[in-house]
């Protein structure tokens, strides 16, 4: 008997021993990524899951599961490095959900030359979130929330939904690599952290890999309804909200002796949700939205020189027997008309109507 306890106290030593080691060894999961540049010096900002606050079921948690980390390099791969090097683990990245990039910086360097690791690292997702953050990244992914343990989830969720409802644009890393091709431009959300929640602040375009202007929130939306990506819409006039559903945009392009013309049809139901005031007619707000979208597309390609569209890819498809060429649309955008068209048909809205 006495034989039988030593044994089972020697395993029993040894399983503690395993475990013990095998906690040490456990690789750091990195759910969020913020990078900036300064003075040649690279900062990477890393919120990565704090395994002794993940004990119990993610949703029960009371608190970020996560901390933000800081390290810095002469590149991303040395801060990377400097970051392991500090907490001696492995770092899985496999989970991130978001790369988040500051906004001064990409008015500085090119964003081939600040997403350059990322696209080279195969250990990374190409799904991954991009967003741009007006001021330190790390406040971005060190918010709190009430709602979801892991902050950096909190915002995609955030991303996800305001694409939903034309509020905001999304992007992935995939979506950089493609714009970095000259299939088209990218189109970034701008947030910004106020009191330490995160909020829409307008849309970053690029031309190429340089960074062209932005949108305000508001052409944000002309420009998601001319995209037609987005499944609703709510749109306040003249103290009346719409919820414009069942959305469809269609783009037509002719070369007139004037030059490209761009036109842009859209289609909805809409509904109103809120009014403060009698409603207006359907035909003013169909002049109102479509006043919008001519405006958003004008900014975007005539004074900021960016085509998030692919606008120039459709002319060069419409008129590719006639020698057009992307780049020679592309080329001739600035130059280019846009006029918008929109059709509302009216559901049940209430006693309002």
């Amino acid at each position: 008997m006495k034989r039988l306890c030593s044994v089972l106290l020697v395993v029993s030593l040894l399983l503690c021993g395993c475990r013990s080691q095998t906690e040490v060894g456990e690789p750091v999961v990195v759910t969020g990524l913020g990078i900036s540049r300064e003075n040649g010096t690279w900062t990477l900002s890393v919120q990565a899951i704090e395994p002794l606050r993940t004990a119990g079921s993610l949703s029960e948690q009371d608190k970020a599961a996560t901390a933000v980390y800081t390290a810095s390099g002469d590149s991303v791969a040395e801060a990377l490095q400097a970051f392991l090097n500090e907490t001696g683990k492995r770092t899985y990245i496999l989970q991130n959900r978001i790369v988040v990039l500051n906004l001064a910086q990409c008015r500085k360097d090119s964003l081939l030359q600040t997403l350059d690791y990322f696209i080279r690292n195969q250990e990374g997702r190409a799904s991954v979130d991009l967003v741009i953050c007006r001021g330190d990244p790390s406040a971005l992914l060190d918010i709190t929330t009430g709602s979801d343990a892991i902050p950096a989830e909190y915002v995609s969720q955030m991303l996800a939904e305001g694409q939903l409802f034309s509020q905001c644009t999304t992007a992935r890393l995939l979506d950089a690599e493609r714009a970095l091709a000259g299939t088209l431009d990218i189109a970034l959300p701008i947030l910004q952290v106020v009191d330490g929640t995160p909020q829409l602040s307008g849309t970053a375009l690029f031309s190429g890999d340089r960074l062209a202007g932005e949108l305000t929130n508001r052409e944000t939306v002309g420009l998601l309804l001319a995209a037609g990506e987005s499944d609703y819409c709510l749109y306040t006039f003249d103290g009346v909200t719409y919820r414009l559903e069942e959305l469809c945009s269609t783009v037509q392009v002719t070369l007139a002796e004037g030059g490209w013309q761009y036109h842009v049809d859209v289609s909805a139901v809409s509904r109103v949700v809120e009014a403060s005031a009698e409603a207006p007619s359907l035909r003013r707000v169909e002049e109102a939205l479509a006043a919008e979208i001519t405006a958003a597309l004008t900014r975007s390609a005539v004074e900021l020189g960016s085509d998030p569209l692919g606008l120039a890819r459709r002319a060069a498809a419409r008129y590719r027997h006639s020698g057009v060429t992307q780049a020679s649309a592309r080329k001739a955008l600035p130059q280019a008309t846009f006029t918008a068209s929109v059709t509302l048909s009216q559901t049940d809205t209430g006693f309002l109507a």
